[in-house]
């Protein structure tokens, strides 16, 4: 089960990160999605059934760069035959057309996907028909969802501020170095 949340009220934020570029802000958004998520992810390795404590250590907290957007676009080119040089033109120009109208990041908090990762961690969140769900993922978000929100919300104002610091330094060492060679 994914589920998705639309935070309201972040408008100063907000405004800052697209006063950034895109990648310091997918970077801003990214530490501080990680910190946020943080007690989600340590609520639920401690609700987490053990049985053998392969599922508790398996619960990660993993922000991702998203980029969808133009992903339709590329692939209708190419599927037309347009070749790859078209496909990346219309990627390109979808994703400038939707600048800031979707999220950069998103956050997923659960047990590790991939190969090698336990497979039926969802048979324990929802159960089955032969065994009865045990929750941990749902109580562990209904429990620290306002603590995270919270955190977010300090984490992303204190990562905001270190990026303009480090945006003004670099500055200041540019014209410095211009100056010197005027």
């Amino acid at each position: 089960m994914k589920v998705s949340m639309r935070v309201e009220g972040f408008k100063e934020l907000e405004s800052a990160l697209l006063d950034m570029s895109r990648a310091t802000a997918r970077n801003v958004a990214i530490r501080a999605l990680r910190r946020a998520a943080e007690p989600v992810r340590e609520q639920a390795e401690r609700l987490a059934p053990v049985r053998q404590g392969n599922l508790a250590l398996s619960i990660v907290a993993s922000p991702r760069a998203k980029n969808s957007v133009g992903k339709a676009e590329y692939a209708a080119a190419m599927a037309g035959g347009l070749g790859k040089d078209a496909a990346v033109s219309a990627m390109r120009a979808a994703r400038r057309s939707a600048k800031g109208s979707s999220s950069i990041v998103e956050v997923h908090v659960g047990p590790r996907t991939g190969v090698g990762v336990i497979r039926y961690a969802h048979l324990i969140e929802f159960g089955s028909s032969q065994m009865p769900a045990q929750p941990y993922m749902r109580p562990a978000w209904d429990g620290q969802k306002d603590n995270a929100l919270v955190r977010l919300r300090d984490d992303l104002a204190t990562e905001i501020k270190k990026a303009v610091a480090r945006a003004e330094r670099r500055a200041a060492r540019a014209a410095a170095k211009s100056a010197l060679k005027a």
